[in-house]
């Protein structure tokens, strides 16, 4: 049967079994693990957590997650597949959130303010407090993985004599005039994100 997102229509599940099987045995560190995520009620979230549930169930990992959300309540209402049993909603802003108590191994931090079309000063603060928080946050809760979801916007406009960005592509060369307060807040997340790796034993990606 196929998994509905609200608002996003039925995800397939031949979609779903993809996802998982691209992910492989590394579904395996969230097995019997406490999940902190961020951004979870948002359009890239709500597909996260439906190929999470998809890959709970196929491999029983009996992993529990609780979701950062302002409005939790509608998030509970409209969010078809929310499994109370292992999916808890902790209500909170990410610039300011209380801190959920216990310890979570795995953080997925994936918040930026972008659904509610925020002005540039709300994306940047959601994007370096926010970040700067969530990061705390790890830290009291000794997690082992902390993975930031960023996009490709840091890379900044595309040079006109370049066919493709590679990976490697470095965007502390590119101007910054010009660039939008997205561009800048993934790019403050990022930094952030690797001075922590250098003061803690918790494994960070990006």
């Amino acid at each position: 049967m196929p998994t509905e997102v609200h608002g996003q229509g039925d995800l397939p599940e031949i979609d779903l079994d993809i996802a998982i099987s691209h992910v492989g045995t590394a579904w395996e560190v969230l097995r019997g693990q406490n999940i902190f995520i961020t951004g979870g009620t948002g359009f890239v979230g709500k597909w996260l957590l439906a190929t999470l549930k998809h890959a709970r169930q196929a491999h029983q990992l009996n992993c529990r997650t609780t979701i950062l959300s302002r409005h939790p309540d509608n998030f509970a209402r409209d969010y078809s597949f929310m499994d109370p049993t292992w999916m808890k909603l902790c209500k909170g802003d990410v610039r300011n959130f209380t801190f959920p108590q216990g310890e979570h191994a795995v953080v997925i931090h994936a918040a930026t303010d972008v659904a509610r079309q925020s002005n540039s000063k709300d994306m940047l603060e959601t994007c370096g407090a926010g970040t700067e928080r969530v990061l705390a946050f790890a830290k009291q809760a000794h997690a082992k993985k902390f993975h930031l979801v960023s996009s490709g916007a840091v890379y900044g406009r595309q040079p006109n004599d370049m066919s493709a960005m590679p990976e490697s592509y470095s965007w502390s060369d590119s101007a910054t005039e010009d660039l939008d307060a997205y561009t800048l807040g993934k790019r403050q997340a990022e930094l952030l994100t690797r001075n922590a790796q250098s003061q803690s034993a918790c494994e960070f990606t990006i």
